[in-house]
């Protein structure tokens, strides 16, 4: 009976992660399909969600929230890149289909089980519990994928930004034609640069706006060059000397961080050598003089 519950569960896990995969990928496809229908920031800020779907989940969210979403959670999705009004609804309307799932699978497979009242309740529980979180976890991976993508693209945006400033660029314009060239390598950077240079031109000033940027990401580099910048203008030193600066502290700190993942590499690897390489290493070394040792025993 274990193993047949220990089967079912993993079946239903397996069925959930799947869909959840599924749903993912569709829209995506969604996505890039908006974005193409629609044309420069408004496309980029209509439907920017990576969690967006049916509208049937937006309308299960919808009930559930009674159309009102917490700040939190608004600002978890902005920060996985969910800009769209309706990410919020989709995410929550995905977390309840998901539960009521759980729930109806388990109980059909946990059912017939001749398990106590309390055993059965307590794995429909857990199961429905974790496929709940599923979501949570998605949006929790995919946020800090984000991070570590802008997080590595971020000194060569202030390398560019630097040699633009230096030649006699203004500002913005350095900031919009650096946001153009880092969109190949970097697309997620460049749209909040495009976002942060929309709200300029709406009236906010440009430290405010990096500071939303900020906010957005949830990256403490930005935070570090928005302080840059602020200096910078109140003490009215050279913004290209500050951008050098900065961009040269960045780097090493890179270095430091890949010199510190090299170092822990070695504590990392000693727990798969003692699992998986050790013993066949003793079998190798230690095999022939047992059997060798087992013939003389044995002949004797």
């Amino acid at each position: 009976m274990v193993t047949v519950l220990a089967a079912s569960l993993a079946f239903v896990a397996v069925i959930c992660v799947g869909g959840a995969i599924v749903i993912e990928r569709i829209a995506r496809k969604n996505h890039i399909r908006d974005l193409l229908a629609q044309d420069g920031t408004s496309g980029m800020m209509g439907m920017q969600t990576g969690v967006g779907g049916p509208g049937f989940l937006e309308k299960v969210g919808g009930a559930v929230s009674s159309g009102k979403t917490s700040p939190d959670l608004r600002q978890r999705l902005v920060r996985a890149g969910c800009y769209t009004s309706k990410a919020p609804k989709v995410f929550l309307g995905a977390k309840m289909i998901l539960l009521g799932l759980g729930i109806c699978v388990c109980l059909a497979l946990v059912i017939p089980l001749p398990l106590s009242l309390m055993a059965k309740v307590g794995i429909v529980i857990m199961v429905a519990g974790v496929l709940f979180f599923i979501p949570d976890i998605l949006l929790h991976m995919r946020a800090a994928k984000r991070r570590q993508r802008m997080h590595a693209s971020l000194p060569d945006v202030v390398d560019l930004m630097e040699i633009c400033v230096s030649s006699g660029m203004a500002m913005d314009t350095a900031w919009n034609l650096v946001s153009d060239e880092i969109r190949d390598a970097d697309s997620d950077l460049a749209d909040e640069m495009a976002l942060t240079d929309l709200e300029v031109h709406l009236g906010h000033p440009r430290v405010e706006a990096m500071r939303h940027m900020a906010e957005r990401t949830n990256a403490q580099e930005l935070k570090s060059l928005v302080s840059t910048l602020v200096q910078a203008e109140r003490f009215g030193t050279s913004i290209a000397s500050a951008l050098q600066t900065f961009a040269s502290d960045m780097r090493a700190m890179r270095s430091a961080r890949a010199e510190e993942s090299c170092e822990k590499l070695t504590v990392k690897l000693l727990l798969p050598m003692i699992l998986f390489i050790f013993p066949a290493f003793l079998v190798v070394v230690i095999g022939p003089a047992a059997i060798r040792f087992y013939e003389m025993i044995s002949g004797s």
